[in-house]
């Protein structure tokens, strides 16, 4: 059922100006695209995964609260949303509906990292509809900071995650060279003894390593990576912390595949799925893209399992979202009905990326 394989072959995040991707990716949907009640082609092979990932992202539209607002947290459930298309081949028609809304534009007028996120959703929908008009506010409010000489308000991994991604994939140098340096500031959280990334500085120096932290610094990471060209002269040292995060990570996976809120004392907190999922998209597509060895495949599907048998409720509403807060014990213990749009959105992302793992999902 998995229609974008042959796409992602081409370029897995769409840059500005790829029009062969856009080509491939168009004559893809052109004979597949259906709406979200319609069924899928007979000829796709059923998949499980892709499935999930439908009922999952329609069960928040129907469900969910705040959708129209213009936020990093509804940013990240449209990401998610466009995997799905990207996928399968299935819309619900709620992504750019929600653009137009926006108009395009990021929330907020400042610089901080949260109202980055709204442009990595408009990247990702020009792979639909290219309009350069679509992306022009995004452009000037990165131009406006790189002017402002703005380039240390990125304070922590979670901050890579939301913004890092939608500046380098406008793929010119100097936005590619300012990201560098905004990331510079956060990179100092990366503790090389552990491999693992702290929350802030308040814990720098602590054996208090969150999962969410991780989580959001290896996934926004592999996202840069994927969009980064090759001769980046900054994308080796990505490629590094990518490795050695996840070689971590790895190692810290709890036996049913989830990832604990803390992670190196995980018994008395528990799980958590916004962590899990993105450490699952980020093993799965590091995996997918020769990134990472196949143990990370392993790995990947165990997260997914967890996902789908202990967070992911039958109604298709995905729990255990341990929600916002500054540090790992806020809002904790986690409700197994507990949800939000960001979370729901990294899930999609993981399952992206299972569904490429999972031979029943790809077509002959």
């Amino acid at each position: 059922m998995i229609q974008d394989l042959p796409a992602a072959k081409v370029h897995l995040y769409c840059v500005e100006g790829d029009a062969l991707g856009r080509l491939v990716l168009s004559a893809l949907l052109a004979v597949s695209l259906v709406s979200a009640t319609g069924s899928p082609s007979s000829a796709a092979t059923a998949c499980a995964v892709t499935d999930t990932m439908v009922a999952v992202s329609n069960y928040w539209v129907e469900h969910g609260t705040d959708l129209d607002a213009n936020n990093w947290q509804n940013a990240t459930y449209h990401i998610g949303n466009l995997a799905v298309v990207r996928t399968t081949g299935v819309s619900n028609h709620r992504t750019l509906p929600w653009a137009e809304a926006n108009k395009y534009q990021l929330p907020g007028q400042d610089f901080r990292a949260a109202n980055f996120t709204s442009g990595e959703a408009y990247e990702d929908l020009a792979f639909f509809h290219p309009d350069p008009a679509h992306l022009q506010p995004l452009r000037d409010r990165v131009t406006a900071q790189i002017s402002a000489g703005q380039l240390s308000t990125w304070n922590t991994p979670m901050d890579v995650l939301l913004a890092m991604p939608a500046y380098v994939r406008l793929n010119t140098p100097e936005v590619s060279a300012a990201a560098f340096r905004l990331f510079d500031r956060v990179s100092r959280l990366f503790d090389a003894r552990t491999g693992l990334w702290w929350q802030d500085w308040r814990f720098v120096g602590s054996p208090v390593y969150w999962s969410q932290a991780n989580a959001s610094a290896l996934a926004g990471l592999v996202k840069v990576v994927l969009a980064l060209p090759a001769n980046d002269p900054h994308r080796a040292s990505y490629v590094d912390l990518v490795r050695r995060t996840a070689t971590a990570l790895k190692g810290l996976q709890r036996p049913d595949g989830s990832w604990g809120i803390d992670l190196t004392h995980p018994s008395p907190f528990g799980a958590e799925s916004n962590g899990t999922a993105l450490i699952t998209y980020a093993f799965g597509a590091g995996a997918n893209n020769g990134l990472l060895d196949s143990t990370y495949a392993a790995a990947a599907q165990r997260g997914w399992t967890w996902l789908t048998t202990k967070a992911l409720q039958p109604t298709g509403k995905l729990g255990h979202v341990q929600i916002p807060g500054a540090t790992p014990w806020d809002n904790w213990p986690i409700n197994p009905s507990t949800t939000a749009a960001f979370a729901v959105g990294n899930f999609l992302i993981a399952g992206q990326q299972i569904a490429h793992l999972t031979p029943s999902c790809t077509t002959p």
